[in-house]
């Protein structure tokens, strides 16, 4: 993906994180505008990437199980996914490391490119994020196979119904036990 084309996704994307999130843990942190524009409210970010992308930059080779040891509001993965060999492991990260919410651009085309280490539908990435408690808020198309997601941790949402409904604790636990 081009330069401009991975501003423009990182724009739309910063609209998706909720305004609340005060930590952003940044996958495939590439270019160092990336930071600039995403730091509107943000007050800790950690930039990750595969390659010194800037003085600021985590250094991890997620292909060889690295992983950022680092809990933040937000999770953002800008074209990455696309490139990791062991899709299930490095979500189950993504998810460990998100309190509340994830971001990801991710590209379903089905041509060949021997760069790109899976290939998933929608659905399935839909139902991996499941399994590891986030579920889908939000989907927005960018073009023909480029898709941008949101998901949201399941207990988060589970504690705003909690507070918006006023369940008891007893209820709370019971819906809990239901997932």
């Amino acid at each position: 993906m081009g330069r401009k084309k991975i501003l423009n996704s990182i724009k739309q994307m910063s609209g998706l994180i909720s305004s609340e999130c005060e930590s952003l843990l940044d996958l495939g942190f590439g270019i160092q505008e990336t930071k600039e524009l995403l730091m509107r409210s943000i007050m800790e970010y950690w930039g990750v990437d595969y390659v010194n992308s800037g003085s600021d930059s985590i250094i991890e080779e997620y292909n060889q199980g690295d992983f950022p040891q680092v809990q933040a509001d937000a999770v953002l993965c800008i074209d990455c996914l696309e490139y990791i060999e062991d899709t299930d492991s490095f979500i189950r990260k993504m998810c460990k490391s998100s309190r509340k919410e994830i971001v990801l651009s991710y590209s379903v085309s089905e041509e060949h490119r021997p760069d790109r280490r899976n290939h998933m539908t929608i659905e399935a990435l839909k139902e991996k994020f499941k399994r590891n408690g986030f579920h889908i808020d939000t989907v927005n198309k960018t073009d023909d196979f480029h898709y941008l997601v949101k998901f949201i941790n399941i207990r988060l949402i589970m504690i705003n119904t909690v507070k918006w409904n006023r369940l008891t604790y007893l209820e709370f636990e019971a819906l809990q036990d239901l997932m």
